[in-house]
């Protein structure tokens, strides 16, 4: 069985839900809903069968809030501090870096640290089956059904309109405009 390694991106500037979020303390690391933070919500979340210890890279400012919150979750995690920031590929590829040293097999599953999933077991089932894709064929995206026009999401346009599981996506659509988006949703194209 393939081990899907967790990667949870914890680098944001806290720029986006200001005055809650600020810099220095990013909405993920705010318990923003009930008593545990985004990042801690995504750590459990991100755990269960098949899933190895995750890895959490994150920014220097904030290092001993990273590792305050990930301890009290997720003792045996990896947390990864990056000396500057350099976005998401610069992560991904630092993670894989890591990875691939313990375990060159395994797979990793890139998540942001502050998103809100309430449906924890269909989020493992979707990473699950795309571990199996990325067994099969090196890189696979979760698309989930748009409930309205958004700019500020990429857009998957899946090679069959309408199915679950995992398919073939034809094109990728980074943040458009909202006519744009409107079409996109019409075409069968799922948020990234």
């Amino acid at each position: 069985m393939t081990t899907i390694i967790p990667v949870v991106l914890c680098g944001g500037t806290g720029t986006r839900l200001w005055p809650v979020s600020r810099e220095g303390m990013a909405k993920q690391l705010l318990p923003i809903v009930g008593d545990e933070t985004l990042l801690q919500m995504t750590l459990r979340r991100a755990a269960g069968e098949g899933f190895g210890p995750p890895m959490v890279i994150g920014a220097y400012a904030v290092r001993f809030t990273i590792r305050e919150q990930v301890q009290a979750v997720a003792p045996g995690a990896r947390v990864v501090i990056e000396p500057a920031r350099r976005d998401t590929m610069a992560a991904v590829a630092l993670a894989a870096a890591i990875a691939a040293v313990a375990d060159p097999d395994a797979v990793l599953a890139v998540m942001p640290s502050d998103h809100l999933i309430r449906e924890a077991d269909a989020f493992r089932a979707a990473i699950r089956t795309a571990a199996a894709a990325v067994a099969a064929s090196g890189v696979a995206v979760i698309g989930v059904a748009p409930t309205e026009p958004a700019t500020g999401y990429g857009y998957i346009k899946p090679a069959v309109k309408g199915t679950h599981g995992a398919v073939k996506v034809l094109r990728f659509v980074e943040k458009p405009d909202e006519e744009t988006a409107h079409r996109l949703i019409a075409d069968g194209c799922l948020w990234n």
